[in-house]
């Protein structure tokens, strides 16, 4: 078995599980959002129960969240089911873009992932634009029942495995995925450890678009 990002949730959860994983801040005047890695892992837990009642194995997620911290949780709740994350802008209504289309379309994806606040609007949108007929069905997980007592089993995964499709633009023409295995994303967060000299003491601040 090799080690995958899942593992590393698991890991946090059980050796520092009041640690802070994420803080998302939204302004200077407001108190910062914030989740352990405990109660990461217990709401991804859920959102992968629920996934695997609702989509098929392997099945590929397209996430339509807003920035904040349910992106976070529903991102590795993908991964913890075993399935892989599309994240892209949530639709709107008269935008002229056919993207989101063309990606449901080359990742066959028939699940979607967004917050109740926006869930409304989202398929409003998908709908007013979907001239294709893509089947699309939409859950919102913040109004999903965080469940503690939920079994953990670990997905038939491994480092080589898709944690996520990353779409071009498309702005010159059709998007074109790229898939970033669990492997690319460790890798990655090691070289950046190195060459910041960083420790698990640090903050990082990131202020990065998440599509």
């Amino acid at each position: 078995m090799s080690f995958t990002i899942v593992d590393s949730i698991i890991n946090n959860a059980t050796l520092n599980p009041d640690a802070i994983a994420f803080r998302y801040i939204t302004s200077f005047e407001d108190s910062p959002l914030e989740v352990t890695y405990k109660q990461l892992f217990i709401r991804t837990n859920t959102i992968a129960h629920f996934l695997k009642k609702n989509a098929e194995a392997n099945s590929r997620i397209m996430l339509f969240y807003p920035p904040g911290l349910d992106y976070v949780v529903a991102f590795f709740g993908c991964l913890l089911a075993g399935m892989v994350a599309v994240p892209l802008y949530p639709p709107r209504k008269n935008s002229k873009s056919d993207r989101i289309f063309k990606v449901a379309q080359s990742c066959q994806s028939h699940v979607a992932l967004t917050v109740g606040s926006e869930i409304n609007s989202v398929k409003a949108s998908w709908d007013e634009q979907n001239k294709s007929n893509i089947e699309l069905t939409f859950f919102a997980t913040d109004e999903l029942i965080t469940d503690a007592s939920l079994e953990y089993i670990r997905p038939d995964i491994n480092a080589e495995s898709a944690a996520f499709f990353q779409y071009t633009s498309g702005s010159t023409g059709t998007p074109k995925g790229v898939v970033i295995s669990h492997e690319n994303i460790i890798a990655n967060v090691r070289y950046l450890s190195a060459v910041s000299a960083g420790n698990k003491d640090d903050i990082f601040v990131n202020w990065l678009p998440l599509f």
